[in-house]
This record gives structure tokens, C-alpha cells and sequence, in this order.
């Protein structure tokens, strides 16, 4: 929260009207309290719609500030050379902005801090880059972010600073210094060293890129220094179950209550597509019944958009098979899981019990809905992509539309007959 945001608009010392008008304010920054319960000053410039904020290194208690002059107050000694301080960096500000309009060249926010700082790109260093977006995440963790996101935010921030101990024998970069040479000798870094996967490495990059994309919003740093780099991920074959393996492990009794309540488990998640995160959250608060059909609303944690979708009536019957287990009577949701560690490594015992060739995991019950209990069954693609929770048919497309051969099959048989009648 910022307080007291005040500024005043002045055109140039020569009177000429300004296209883009600059504001110089002071203000109070309230997410920074100090252990005194001071609160930093930050200098705050505006223009042509863009902002930067930088430190004064003075600091006031709330009720010793003057919003309406954006002063100190008080009349002692330390108070006015304080306040002269705050006056004569605002003057400075204003010198540079007039110089550098004498120039008569093109500038921005960024030079006029640059120069107020003294090149303030020899300052700012990547560390503070990552961190800056990262203690956002650690904030809004539980609205905004989930732990798990935070988990592979700090992840990413570990890898790009192992590997800058590694080339450079530093703990930090000033950030002129990451450019597009920085980041493809450290995605080669994620490859070589780390033998991260492609899609692995991709992440990382997207996470960074993020991280920087924040920072040039806060107007820390002008632009993202490595904007021309993407990787590229080769396309991953979904795999699934067939119906006749799903069967097999539906059917089996394996005269054990640990593997047989994972054995419904993961036909829930056949049967409903939810993952692992939904499974492990439903609540009887999220079922609603509309004309004798079940319905599960809740907000997916992945994309953090509305969910809502019908039940299979052997997700109703599983539902209604475990409403008296220990685990769901006493928190009130629906299915008693395990971590999700213990639940894919309890898989991996009924794979080799049922003799499935397939890796068993959590997510492979969610494949297997998109591609054998829906898209085997014709369900329109449109439909698929509510029903899996996707934030655009685009995902739905890439990700299912070409694992069932059949499909294009059945399709091609339609043209083919046309012309075998000919």
C-alpha cells in the first residue's frame, strides 16, 4: 500500500508546452515498515505513462509526515536539513528532466533516472530482479499464488544463480550483464549440467522471463534483456489407458484396503479428469445437485478460473462409497487421498499386479478421460475443453486431438466411401 501520493505538474524552466508532462512526488512505502516502525520514502517520477520509484534513504513515522506539503514536520534542526534534502532532490530531478529536454532527442523515465542515479543499470542487479517478483508471490500466496508455484518460482531463481557461480564465480550479476548470450549459455547450463528436459527448460525460461517482465513494470529495469530467446519443445505423445485396461484395474480386488481405495481413486480421476490438486480438494461444499444431476463448482488452482462440471455416475457412487471413511468425515472432502507421492507410488503396485505396460500415475487418469472416455466416445472438442478445465480449446487441441488415431480414421472413411461409390 502507498500513501500519500503527491505531485505536482510542471512544464519546462523555458515555458514551453510539454507533450508529455512529469510528475515528481514523494511517497510512503508501507509494505517496507522498519523495525522502528519508520517508513521508507521513496521518490516517485512519473512520465509519458510510464513510472519509477526510487529510495531516498530517509524514513518517517506515519504521523510525523505532512501530506498535503510532502515534507517532514516540525521545525528542529535535523527536520529542515531533512526536508532541504527532499527539496534539492526534487530540484535535481527537475534539472535533469530540462537538460535533457534541451537535448532535443528522444528519452524516457529510465534516462531521467539513469542519470539522476548515475547509470542506474551498473546498480540493479539481477538478484534483486528475481527477487522482487518473487516476494510478491510469497505475499499473495493463497489468493494469488499457490506454494507449488512459489516452490518453482524459487526453483528457477536457484538454477540461474548456481550457474552464475559456476561460469562467473559470482553470486550475483549486474543486470547489463544477462543478455541473449547469458541466457543461451544457461539454458545449455539446464541441458548439460542440471540434464533438465526440454519442457523443463522451457519452464525455467518462461518463469525468468516473467520475473524480468515484472520488474520492467515496476520500472526497475527498462526492458527484458533477452527477449529474442525461445525454446522449443518437440510435441509430447499423450498417453492413456485403453478401456479394456481401465476394466482391468476397475474390476480387480486386491484383497487390500490401502491398494484398493487408490484403486478408486484413480478411476475418480478416469471418470472426471480432475488431477491430482482437485481430487485432494474436493469438499462437499463443491457438489451441488441441478434435476438429479451431480455437479462439482470450484475454482481449478492451476488456472485459477471457475470450474464446473457434471459427475459419471461412478464418480457419484465412489463419492457416496467413502462419505463414512475416517479421512472425509472429519475435514469434510470427499475423497480420502494419500500425498501425492504415496498415491503414484501405490500405482506403481497395481501396474504390476494388472500387468499394465503403461506408467501409472495420477495424471494418466486425466489423460485417459480426455482421450478414451471423451474423445473415443465423439464428445465434441469444445465440450472436452470445459469438461478438462482447459483456459482455451486451443490447449484441448494441442494436447488431445491427435493422441486417438481412430479418430482420423473414422473420419477418413467418411471421404473414402464417398469415392469408392464413384
Amino acid at each position: 500500500m502507498i500513501l500519500n501520493t503527491f505531485g505536482v505538474i510542471y512544464s519546462n524552466h523555458l515555458g514551453v508546452e510539454l507533450n508529455s508532462k512529469m510528475t515528481v512526488s514523494f511517497v510512503l512505502y508501507t509494505n517496507k515498515v522498519k523495525i522502528d516502525k519508520t517508513i521508507p520514502i521513496y521518490l516517485r517520477i512519473y512520465y509519458s505513462n510510464k513510472m519509477v520509484q526510487i529510495s531516498t534513504g530517509l524514513s518517517v513515522h506515519k504521523q510525523s509526515w505532512n501530506k498535503k506539503t510532502n515534507r517532514f514536520l516540525g521545525n528542529s534542526l535535523e527536520i529542515m536539513t531533512k526536508n532541504e534534502t527532499l527539496k534539492l532532490l526534487e530540484l535535481k530531478v527537475w534539472n535533469i528532466f530540462n537538460n535533457l529536454l534541451r537535448q532535443e532527442i528522444p528519452f524516457t523515465v529510465y534516462s531521467i533516472r539513469s542519470k539522476l542515479l548515475g547509470d542506474e543499470t551498473t546498480k540493479v542487479t539481477l538478484l534483486q530482479v528475481l527477487e522482487l517478483y518473487l516476494n510478491r508471490m510469497e505475499r499473495l500466496v493463497g489468493s494469488d499464488y499457490s506454494p507449488s508455484s512459489l516452490q518453482k518460482y524459487t526453483n528457477s531463481k536457484t538454477r540461474i544463480l548456481e550457474f552464475i557461480q559456476l561460469k562467473f564465480n559470482k553470486n550475483d550479476l549486474p543486470i547489463h550483464e544477462v543478455n541473449n548470450s547469458f541466457m543461451m549459455d544457461f539454458l545449455d547450463y539446464l541441458k548439460v549440467n542440471v540434464k533438465n528436459q526440454p519442457k523443463t527448460v522451457q519452464k525455467h525460461c518462461q518463469r525468468i522471463t516473467t520475473m524480468m517482465n515484472y520488474s520492467v513494470k515496476r520500472g526497475l529495469i527498462e526492458k527484458v534483456p533477452f527477449n529474442e530467446i525461445r525454446v522449443k519443445v518437440p510435441p509430447k505423445l499423450v498417453t492413456y489407458l485403453t478401456q479394456e485396461e481401465v476394466d482391468r484395474i476397475e474390476h480387480r480386488d486386491f484383497k487390500n484396503e490401502r491398494l484398493n481405495i487408490i484403486r478408486d481413486m484413480f478411476i475418480f480421476s478416469v471418470y472426471s479428469g480432475f488431477s491430482y490438486t482437485e481430487l485432494r480438494n474436493l469438499h462437499e461444499s463443491h457438489t451441488r445437485m441441478i434435476d438429479g444431476q451431480m455437479w462439482v463448482e470450484m475454482i481449478r488452482q492451476k488456472t485459477r478460473r471457475p470450474y464446473k462440471v457434471p459427475l459419471l455416475p461412478k464418480c457419484v457412487e465412489l463419492i457416496e462409497r467413502y462419505k463414512d471413511h475416517p479421512k472425509t468425515k472429519e475435514n469434510g472432502l470427499l475423497l480420502p487421498l494419500p500425498t501425492n507421492q504415496k498415491f503414484n507410488c501405490y500405482l506403481k503396485e497395481i501396474q504390476d499386479l494388472c500387468s499394465i505396460n503403461t506408467t501409472l500415475t495420477c495424471h494418466l487418469g486425466r489423460r485417459t478421460f480426455g482421450s478414451t472416455i471423451l474423445l473415443r466416445n465423439n464428445i465434441n472438442i469444445h465440450v472436452i475443453s470445459q469438461l478438462l478445465g482447459h483456459s482455451s480449446t486451443n490447449i484441448t487441441i494441442k494436447s488431445y486431438l491427435g493422441s486417438v488415431p481412430e479418430l482420423m480414421l473414422n473420419e477418413f472413411d467418411k471421404i473414402k466411401s464417398v469415392y469408392e461409390r464413384d
